[in-house]
């Protein structure tokens, strides 16, 4: 057996392991459904992906759906395993909490955190934030302009942390006023994890190529 099919059959142990062990100390008494899924895919950037992913349904005496808990583990053929933990928690009202956790081998990462409730303060307003933070090592670059070519492809680290909030006001039952903020944190690309050329080396003319960060943000306003 190959080191990575080693990885990958332990790490699927370990899934099993979580998927029965993450129970809520609350939620002891709820009913516990699990699916365990294949997880099949393949992309001509992304490579090839082989893995499982085991969902766990909790829901509570009254047959509502609870908590969601589906920690999952992939090989990749380019950045390797993935380890990923997802979470949902559901609550009457439409609020929802959403947590993602995912660590690979090489280069990549992902964490995420939001939360919603359209019916904030006995439904009077509605209220939204989320912040996650990514990596993402298989982004191709060809250049600028309608002259480039497949052979120009390039390969870079795409990371960034995003941040946006929302609240708005019930107007009536069918119009909301709301004000949210967008805030995007684009950090130095880095090389990637294919063995194309870095697109830093190859367009340094390029303003988004160079090894710098930047900040944007943005605010609206919609009715």
């Amino acid at each position: 057996m190959t080191p990575c099919m080693r990885s990958l059959v332990i790490s699927v142990v370990l899934v099993l392991f979580l998927a029965i062990c993450l129970v809520p100390p609350n939620q002891a008494k709820a009913e516990v459904k699990l699916f365990p899924i294949p997880a099949i895919s393949s992309s001509k950037n992304d490579g090839n992906d082989i893995g499982l992913i085991v969902p766990a349904l909790f829901t509570g005496p009254d047959g509502d759906l609870k908590y969601l808990v589906a920690p999952m583990v992939v090989y990749n053929s380019i950045v390797g395993t993935r380890g990923t933990v997802n979470l949902f928690r559901y609550e009457p009202g439409g609020k929802e909490l959403r947590g993602i956790a995912s660590w690979t081998e090489r280069i990549e990462r992902k964490f995420l955190l939001s939360y919603v409730d359209p019916g904030f303060s006995n439904g009077r307003y509605s209220i939204g934030f989320s912040a996650m933070h990514f990596k993402n090592a298989t982004v191709r670059f060809f250049g600028l302009g309608p002259t480039t070519r497949q052979d120009d492809e390039t390969n870079y680290t795409a990371a960034e942390t995003r941040l946006n909030w929302k609240f708005g006001v019930y107007a009536n039952e069918v119009t909301q006023i709301a004000v949210s903020q967008r805030l995007r944190h684009m950090q130095a690309i880095q090389e990637g994890a294919t063995d194309l050329p870095f697109s830093g080396a190859n367009f340094p003319e390029c303003s988004r190529c160079r090894r710098s960060n930047r900040t944007r943000s943005a605010d609206q306003l919609p009715l």
